[in-house]
């Protein structure tokens, strides 16, 4: 028996044979056949098969051929790699050959300007805007948000501001969020294509609100840290973690295990008295904590979520069961 798939329905919506309202009606009948809610799933689907792989290597063999060649055929080029990423979305249903290739010809197209790297970002920003538009790939709002980033940061700091990167990747972070929360909000069971696009506004978004936060609230003195700082750290994180289940979003979660891990790592190094069992202590603590929250999430959703907010709201929000 041949099992359909969401890129089946995507590509059944593209090709005419159904409409979007239709492929989200059968989504969510399938969902409500399985016995589950169909918001609890975050698709991450980026390489479908082997095949793919292969693919995907090959355009990036190409590309790196291609970056040593003169600006103007790297031109060329670009539009070169613009046609096989149609030929891979619409033909062959393609979706990391497709990515790599609207990768490669933003890069080209920045890289054959002549001028300022603001000039040839914006460009290669134009690119991936356009590719988005024409494609309506969801994985493409990863680039599009990093060069984005990219961009505010370092004319952050070319102003001269003091904290200045921090604050613009802080302010980068906060409008993805904003972004991403506001598709969540608008189809809270996730039938529609928009709460893809919205998965990768989060995971774009959350580590640039976590980082500059985590940095400076603690990184100067985590040398010294002592007992306090951890404790802030764990009170933070956890905080986080809630948004995230608020929101049944994971990213904001994960967003803060590295900063964990290492503020606990180096917090049970000294208290171990420089040897392996603090550090060793340290991770199976924050592995038990890790696979506690994954295994738990929606038990913790149920728990937490009507306790935290007014009925009103918690009806707008992914559903609990």
């Amino acid at each position: 028996m041949t099992i359909i798939r969401r890129p089946d329905l995507d590509a059944a919506v593209a090709s005419g044979v159904i409409t979007a309202a239709q492929a989200a009606a059968l989504e969510s009948l399938a969902a409500e056949r399985a016995d589950r809610p169909h918001a609890a799933a975050e698709r991450f689907i980026v390489v479908n098969n082997f095949a793919e792989v292969m693919i995907t290597l090959g355009v990036a063999l190409l590309f790196a051929g291609v970056a040593f060649l003169p600006r103007t055929i790297g031109l060329f080029a670009a539009l070169a790699f613009w046609a096989l990423a149609e030929f891979y979305v619409f033909r062959r249903r393609l979706l990391a050959p497709s990515l790599a290739c609207c990768a490669a010809a933003a890069w080209l197209v920045g890289a054959a300007l002549e001028g300022e790297t603001l000039l040839r970002q914006l460009a290669a920003l134009a690119v991936l805007a356009a590719a988005l538009a024409r494609f309506r790939l969801p994985a493409l709002v990863a680039p599009i948000g990093i060069l984005t980033a990219v961009v505010v940061v370092s004319q952050a700091m070319a102003a001269g501001f003091a904290g200045a990167s921090h604050f613009a990747a802080l302010a980068c972070g906060v409008a993805f969020l904003a972004g991403a929360i506001a598709l969540d909000l608008r189809d809270p069971r996730r039938l529609a294509r928009n709460s893809d696009f919205a998965f990768w506004l989060y995971v774009i978004g959350s580590p640039l609100i976590v980082h500059p936060l985590f940095i400076a609230m603690f990184g100067r003195s985590l040398a010294g840290a002592g007992s306090a700082v951890v404790v802030a750290l764990v009170v933070s994180a956890l905080a986080v973690t809630t948004v995230g289940l608020i929101l049944d979003r994971r990213s904001p979660a994960t967003s803060t295990f590295a900063y964990l891990g290492i503020a606990f790592g180096y917090f049970g190094y000294r208290v171990g008295g420089g040897t392996l069992e603090g550090l060793v202590i340290t991770l199976l603590a924050l592995g038990s904590y890790v696979v506690a929250l994954g295994l738990w999430w929606r038990p913790l959703r149920r728990a937490l979520v009507p306790r935290l907010l007014p009925p009103a709201i918690v009806a707008r929000l992914p559903p609990l069961a």
